[in-house]
């Protein structure tokens, strides 16, 4: 069986999937993919629903459990948190993460391009 990446944000665009093609952060992540065919890919967001959570209901609406039966989480996962909110839900858990910066932020070609290739050696290491 091949290995998963896993990418995780933070919430669905209404009426899209997680990270989709249609978006800036999904093209980023298909980049990456791209690059790295030799796993299976699930793109994924922690909550399920189609607005940014205010950090009060981050902060006291904790789904990790949640999270993990929707996605299947196995441990041998690769899971990528895409920015500090999803790395910070992360961080006390027993699941190894790689964090790398939101691709949302990111803007010009150039920093695209270095965004997935910096991302792409972070997954590979």
């Amino acid at each position: 069986m091949m290995r998963r990446i896993i990418f995780v944000g933070i919430h669905n665009k209404p009426g899209l999937e997680p990270l989709a093609s249609s978006t800036r952060s999904g093209k980023l992540v298909d980049r990456i993919i791209s690059d790295l065919p030799n796993y299976v890919h699930i793109k994924s967001n922690f909550y399920g629903f189609d607005y940014f959570p205010a950090q009060d209901f981050v902060d006291n609406h904790f789904h990790f459990d949640g999270w993990k039966k929707r996605i299947g989480y196995l441990p041998d996962d690769v899971v990528v948190c895409l920015g500090s909110m999803v790395q910070r839900l992360f961080a006390d858990r027993s699941i190894r993460f790689i964090g790398i910066r939101h691709p949302s932020f990111i803007w010009s070609k150039i920093d695209q391009d270095k965004y997935v290739i910096e991302a792409i050696l972070k997954i590979r290491r």
